[in-house]
């Protein structure tokens, strides 16, 4: 059950890879223009002059052109400029990246050892919990035009989308706390994975049949929180593009590569993001959700501590984060300009390619989360220690390519990388299925071998074809491309349960654990 397809993940690895090949240009660049100056000094100018007491041979410019410089003036030397980071003027930012990479952590997590494990809902209805969650990513341009063209108020309208945004994500996820959390489906540790035809009438009392029924609750308000959130990080990209330009001079074009605050907020949300793998991993691991813990934390009680962290950018927000004031947008025109886009050749090619990949990759078993439950005997605990694992090799792997000066066969790195991938996903899943091997380090560390190749072939094909961009156009660009690959998620989705009816897939069925 790796975590690699979660849309958070993979915008972090976006985020990553885009630095990284960005930097890499402009080394390419900046080494590009050294070049030629060496080769201007080697040849002196037709009017240059000979100062006296030089060396013969060495050629010296006029005063005229001296004039731009200063003496101790240290232009020439690129430094790039200190973020302290609990500024008034952006750290507000930084609270919402490390609430970003908690919420959007925590709320995927808490699919398997609460909705399978605790509540023993059906796989179908697990995997399109997983996919409601992740398909507020795809609505982000639908976000962005909402922040450039609702009317609000001209100083504060990202301030203020982000204030909302976290406001709703953290009155869904408290409401969540306010409610009774059901009885667990198997109240006896005996009982999980015996199938109800085999229970007698006493061991029936122990098993709550109305649990399943309670999950479309608390996946409606995590839906509703991941919203919320997704709303709140679309802004916060647009006030940090802000910051960076008004503070550290960093160009406003949209082509160029934020190298001073993001890479910060991001290093903040990946901190995040890897501390609550290991919060999760100890927090809920009690026998209820599918651990060997004697000590849980409540789903419940888990939520109100996400939805409190969530108040605490929705509360500082108006006053730790400097904004420049913006005008409303024309909704008239910016839909033009993306029906513009919209007839580029080159772009509905890549927007087709990612499509298409999106649909492959969400094409997945329906029972995968009870296959893990019954038949692996996956552990909370270990599922999410060996996720961290994971992430932690596919940062490894990026920063291996960027040391790499990006100087790989991008063909051969996808075309490799999808196959293997496929690979080890279908070695995993099947072998497991006909009980050739089932066991919960082999269902979750193939994964962990998964993970290069499958994280190299998303990340290079994405930035890679979102370079092909025109530069007036590169953000709404890459914001279709990035979209259309997270839209075709659920599409692949829905395939797998219209070809999974024609099988036996129910947790009834799979506790059964027959060759029918």
């Amino acid at each position: 059950m790796s975590r690699l397809g979660d849309p958070s993940v993979k915008d972090i690895m976006l985020r990553l890879s885009r630095s990284s090949l960005s930097q890499h240009e402009r080394e390419i660049g900046s080494e590009d223009e050294r070049q030629e100056e060496r080769k201007e000094s080697t040849a002196a100018p037709c009017n240059a002059f000979v100062g006296m007491g030089s060396p013969p041979g060495i050629s010296l410019q006029p005063p005229d052109q001296l004039t731009h410089l200063e003496i101790g003036d240290s232009s020439t030397e690129s430094k790039a400029p200190i973020l302290n980071t609990w500024d008034r003027r952006w750290c507000g930012l930084v609270l919402h990246s490390v609430a970003v990479g908690i919420v959007s952590t925590v709320l995927p997590l808490c699919v398997y050892p609460f909705l399978t494990s605790n509540l023993n809902m059906e796989g179908t209805q697990t995997l399109s919990a997983r996919a409601l969650l992740g398909l507020p990513w795809a609505l982000k341009p639908v976000f962005a035009l909402f922040i450039h063209c609702f009317p609000l108020p001209r100083g504060f309208r990202l301030r203020a989308v982000m204030t909302f945004g976290w406001s709703v994500t953290a009155s869904a996820l408290i409401a969540v706390f306010f409610r009774d959390q059901p009885t667990p489906y198997f109240q006896d540790r005996k009982m999980v994975g015996t199938p109800l035809a085999d229970l007698s009438r006493q061991q029936m009392s122990s098993i709550n049949l109305d649990a399943p029924a309670h999950g479309a609750f608390y996946v409606m308000l995590m839906c509703v929180a991941s919203v919320g959130y997704v709303l709140a990080d679309v802004a916060a990209d647009e006030l940090i593009r802000d910051v960076a330009t008004h503070h550290f001079g960093v160009s406003a074009s949209p082509h160029a590569e934020d190298e001073v605050v993001q890479p910060v907020m991001t290093k903040y949300r990946v901190i995040a993001i890897l501390c609550c793998f290991l919060f999760m991993g100890v927090g809920m691991s009690g026998w209820d959700y599918g651990g060997d813990f004697d000590f849980s934390l409540e789903y419940t009680q888990v939520m109100l501590i996400v939805g409190l962290i969530s108040l605490v950018p929705a509360t500082f927000l108006g006053f730790t984060v400097s904004e420049t004031a913006r005008d409303r947008q024309s909704l008239r025109q910016s839909l033009r300009e993306i029906w513009s886009l919209v007839h580029n050749c080159g772009l509905n090619h890549v927007l087709l390619c990612r499509f298409v990949g999106g649909v492959c990759a969400g094409v997945s078993a329906t029972a995968v989360n009870p296959i893990a439950f019954y038949y692996a005997g996956v552990q909370p605990l270990n599922d999410t220690v060996v996720s961290f694992v994971a992430i932690a090799v596919v940062l490894w792997a990026l920063n291996w390519v960027g040391q790499k000066d990006w100087n790989v066969d991008y063909r051969a790195v996808i075309v490799v990388g999808t196959i293997t991938a496929l690979v080890l996903d279908c070695g995993a899943t099947l072998f497991t299925i006909w009980g050739v091997v089932r066991s919960q380090w082999f269902w979750i560390g193939l994964p962990v071998m998964e993970a290069i190749p499958s994280a190299l072939d998303y990340t290079i094909s994405t930035v890679v074809l979102t370079e092909i961009a025109d530069a007036s156009a590169y953000s709404a660009m890459s914001a279709l491309v990035t979209s259309v690959s997270f839209v075709g998620g659920p599409l692949g989705l829905a395939l797998s349960k219209y070809v999974d009816t024609q099988f036996d897939v129910t947790n009834q069925d799979i506790m059964t654990d027959t060759t029918h």
